[in-house]
């Protein structure tokens, strides 16, 4: 007979499957993390699994949404605290690139190469879902910069690109050189940021 679960117990077991379930495809990647390791994390049985995800990487969304969610919160705060719009601009690419040093799922597997494999387990319209919330965010921070006084023309989805690619630039440290990343990081920064500000501020 199927296990009935309370709306408390599912809450609980779900929670517990993205945490646990991050450590898991961090450490082994998404190929090589089972369903039957997921849920064995969670104190469930494999086919239990399924009534939470439709499969690994629709959880490999769950805590994508997990840390766009605390991504966001940063933003805010950091569109909160300077007037400045160019230091602005430098603030929150600097923490991006923070952000991606630390123990973020999303950058694991685009290091490993992997990203490109969650295409296959989740619907179309998750996948566009997923990267619509990049747009979103550049939108946000285009604002944030207007308001603050700067002329900006780029589109929200150019403007989504660029920051997405210094990000991507950024995990191929090895590749631009242990010695040189530091000052190659600051030119870039320096450069996207003269270049979103060469228009005219409001007056």
């Amino acid at each position: 007979m199927p296990r009935i679960f309370k709306d408390t117990d599912k809450a609980i077991i779900r929670e517990k499957l993205v945490i646990e379930g991050k450590k898991l495809l961090q450490r082994y990647g998404l190929k090589k993390t089972s369903i039957e390791e997921l849920a064995r994390s969670a104190g469930i049985a494999k086919g239990t699994f399924y009534h939470f995800f439709e499969s690994k990487e629709d959880l490999c969304f769950a805590i994508f949404d997990r840390e766009e969610e605390k991504l966001a919160e940063n933003l805010r705060q950091i569109l909160t605290r300077d007037t400045d719009p160019a230091r602005t601009i430098k603030k929150v690419i600097a923490w991006s690139l923070e952000f991606i040093s630390g123990d973020s799922l999303l950058v694991r597997l685009r290091e490993s190469g992997e990203y490109e494999l969650l295409a296959r387990g989740v619907s179309p319209e998750k996948l566009a879902a997923h990267l619509a919330h990049d747009v979103g965010t550049a939108a946000l921070l285009k604002q944030a910069l207007i308001d603050k006084g700067a002329h900006i023309e780029i589109k929200d989805d150019v403007l989504a690109g660029v920051l997405r690619a210094i990000v991507l630039l950024a995990l191929q440290k090895k590749i631009i050189g242990d010695d040189v990343y530091s000052r190659v990081m600051e030119l870039m920064i320096a450069w996207i940021t003269d270049g979103l500000m060469k228009g005219k501020r409001k007056r």
